[in-house]
């Protein structure tokens, strides 16, 4: 049986975008990251790819809000707020890439960049990587 937090369905506000992607090099990872995640950190050992989007997303956590990075390989690295530390890293659909922008109520990117990112999110459904 799974423990540990749970988000409520829904509850997944963006609160704003940073204007600079925050580096996710050589950041500490949470027991969960390393002990819960360890099938994904095999997966992840390929590395995964440049930051490029950063956001403030508030989750209902009882430790605080969380910093969602997506990279350029369509990976979301989440991290706690005020400690930094990485919490878990999911590999996103591409519903999952667009919906910071939806949830801000502004237009998405439209540039090779994050075309180049929609057609990795793809290739994490594709490869079922989303399911890990």
């Amino acid at each position: 049986m799974k423990t540990g937090f749970h988000r409520a369905a829904g509850q997944f506000d963006v609160l704003k975008q940073l204007e600079k992607p925050v580096s996710v090099e050589n950041q500490v990872k949470t027991y969960h990251y390393r002990y819960d995640r360890g099938s994904r950190a095999n997966v992840i050992s390929e590395g995964t790819g440049d930051p490029l989007y950063s956001f403030i997303v508030d989750t209902g956590h009882p430790n605080g809000n969380e910093i969602h990075t997506i990279t350029e390989k369509a990976e979301i690295i989440i991290q706690n707020e005020r400690t930094k530390r990485i919490v878990t890293v999911l590999f996103a659909r591409p519903a999952q890439v667009t919906r910071y922008w939806q949830i801000l109520g502004v237009s998405l990117p439209n540039d090779e960049t994050f075309k180049m990112v929609k057609k990795f999110a793809s290739n994490n459904v594709e490869r079922n990587l989303n399911n890990i």
